[in-house]
């Protein structure tokens, strides 16, 4: 069940996944990286809200569930202690391939 809306510039997942499951964790951590999350703290990984990134998103939830841990993926209007500009640098800096500029665009 996916609605993206574009009064929600940003895709938050938040989840947790038993302790014990060493390989599923660094299978689901090698993902984020893959799909460019960006770590926001300790508390879950943000991206650009679009179809493809919702997507994403979706499906590591449902696979995070699978592994008998926990999973939302959140629209977000915003960060009240990270102003969306600084947000989007962050994004810049720690990412520098195209597909995600072109998320950014829209953000």
């Amino acid at each position: 069940m996916s609605v993206t809306s574009p009064s929600a510039p940003w895709l938050l997942l938040v989840f947790s996944l038993p302790a014990k499951s060493a390989s599923q964790r660094v299978e689901i951590w090698r993902k984020l990286q893959r799909y460019g999350m960006l770590a926001l703290r300790s508390s879950g990984y943000v991206l650009p809200n679009s179809p493809i990134n919702q997507e994403r998103m979706e499906w590591l939830a449902t696979a995070i569930r699978t592994y008998k841990g926990q999973a939302s993926v959140v629209q977000a209007q915003g960060f009240d202690d990270l102003p969306a500009e600084q947000l989007k640098r962050l994004f810049l800096e720690a990412r520098s391939r195209a597909p995600l500029r072109e998320d950014l665009a829209d953000a």
